[in-house]
């Protein structure tokens, strides 16, 4: 099954049915989610490229950098998170939790597009505020 970016309705979903036509109740985030990640291992899933909104191309490269091969990477962002806070809480003498870690992520990505516009900033920002949700 392919899916197709709705530009109407902000959504992923199979281009027979308009987007008007999809049941949000049966189409629920998170099997959107799960039919994005099934689907990025397709070959005939769109890279960045083939998506035409520029926003929408920096979405998809947000979600296929954090949904890709960095918890392999990494290991999983909860537990990167949590170590991070650990060690900054012991560094400021402050208790720093692991959203506030994402969120200081943010921040910096921000500060480095402000020295030096360049698109992974924003890129970073996204999948930082996307993983936040999850702390």
């Amino acid at each position: 099954m392919s899916l197709q970016y709705c530009s109407r309705c902000n959504r992923w979903h199979d281009p027979n049915r308009m987007c008007a036509d999809v049941d949000y109740d049966e189409f629920s985030e998170q099997k959107e989610i799960d039919l994005l990640l099934n689907l990025a291992q397709e070959e005939d899933m769109p890279n960045a490229n083939e998506i035409s909104s520029p926003r929408s191309q920096v979405l998809f490269e947000a979600e296929r950098t954090i949904n890709g091969d960095r918890d392999q990477q990494y290991g999983a962002p909860a537990v990167a998170f949590d170590l991070i806070a650990k060690y900054w809480s012991v560094y400021l003498g402050c208790d720093v939790l692991p959203k506030d870690v994402a969120q200081m992520m943010v921040l910096m990505k921000l500060a480095r597009e402000q020295l030096n516009t360049k698109r992974d900033n924003l890129v970073d920002m996204i999948g930082y505020a996307a993983l936040s949700v999850e702390l």
